[in-house]
């Protein structure tokens, strides 16, 4: 009887493990003593940041101060420099404050959230004239497009607080970073009103969450492609007498 060749399958088990990631704080800035140099709370050991700054445009760095009715302090503004009606304006004056955060060589971040507490107090010698909208961008791609924006309203009482959330997780500019980005948060004053001792309004707990991983190696999915390339070759065995 004649033999047929039969091919022979070889599988090669990769063993693949699969670790979940899940977005934490990196970075969180609490204004909450009577300074003007503030380091940030750092949660991740692969995340270093830098102190909580004024672009070149903000007179001076406002303090920490507790509010009338709560022992709470928040980074108080206080005739620190927002004159400007548009964004554009407050862009070109600097009208900002900023941050960096810098991931270790070996790892990569992806940013996924940013966020902060605004008020502004609905009574005249805070309330009125101050800033009223806000944008923030990013080094990543050297600030060209925001990443958010936003305006301050006034608050229902002298007190709350307005949260201002924004999701960067689908944003792919933000992702897969090394080395450092830096952060900016510009203020502006649209209604135009060009009162001097007027322009007081508070923010607080600015916060950024983000995923950490390694930054992958070149040999490792070249292996990898190997590794799968040989679990496809199908050998023909053949008969040593046919």
């Amino acid at each position: 009887m004649k033999y047929i060749p039969q091919p022979l399958v070889f599988c090669v088990t990769i063993p693949f493990v699969w670790t979940a990631s899940l977005s934490a704080a990196l970075v969180d800035y609490h204004f909450d003593s009577n300074e003007t140099i503030y380091d940030p709370v750092v949660s991740v050991t692969e995340i270093s940041a830098g102190a909580f700054s004024r672009g070149p445009g903000v007179s001076t760095m406002p303090t920490g101060t507790s509010l009338l009715a709560q022992s709470v302090r928040s980074l108080y503004m206080n005739n620190t420099g927002f004159y400007e009606t548009t964004l554009s304006g407050a862009v070109t004056a600097e009208d900002f404050f900023f941050f960096d955060i810098t991931v270790d060589a070996g790892s990569q971040v992806d940013f996924s959230n940013f966020s902060f507490y605004s008020l502004r107090r609905p009574i005249a010698e805070e309330g009125i004239g101050a800033p009223q909208a806000f944008a923030l961008y990013s080094s990543a791609d050297s600030y060209a497009s925001s990443i958010g924006t936003g305006t301050i309203p006034l608050a229902n009482n002298s007190n709350a607080f307005t949260f201002q959330d924004f999701d960067l997780s689908m944003n792919g500019i933000l992702q897969g970073l090394t080395g450092t980005t830096t952060f900016q948060m510009v203020f502006y004053v649209p209604d135009g009103i060009a009162g001097v001792n007027e322009r007081k309004f508070r923010i607080d707990e600015v916060s950024v969450d983000g995923i950490v991983t390694a930054v992958p190696e070149p040999n490792h999915a070249a292996l990898l492609g190997g590794l799968l390339a040989a679990a496809c070759l199908i050998v023909r065995r053949r008969n040593p007498g046919y």
